[in-house]
């Protein structure tokens, strides 16, 4: 089972990616606004995101469909 937790952009460029299932910073989807992305792992929580609050799929699509995420605008 995947689970997935909310890092800072600082977080996001220090992370030791062999530790989730993303490759890179540049895979990550991030916030409007540039400051929150996610990661997501398989198993134990990693050593670098102990203590992080855990999410499952279903609550990161719904937390990320919000106004933080998702833009309304047509581009």
């Amino acid at each position: 089972m995947r689970t997935y937790t909310f890092i800072s952009a600082e977080e996001a460029n220090a992370l030791d990616y062999s530790q989730v299932c993303e490759e890179s910073v540049d895979k990550l989807r991030f916030s409007l606004d540039g400051t929150q992305t996610f990661v997501r792992y398989e198993g134990t929580q990693p050593f670098s995101l102990l203590g992080k609050t855990e999410y499952t799929e279903e609550e990161v699509a719904n937390l990320v469909s919000g106004a933080e995420w998702t833009s309304d605008e047509l581009f």
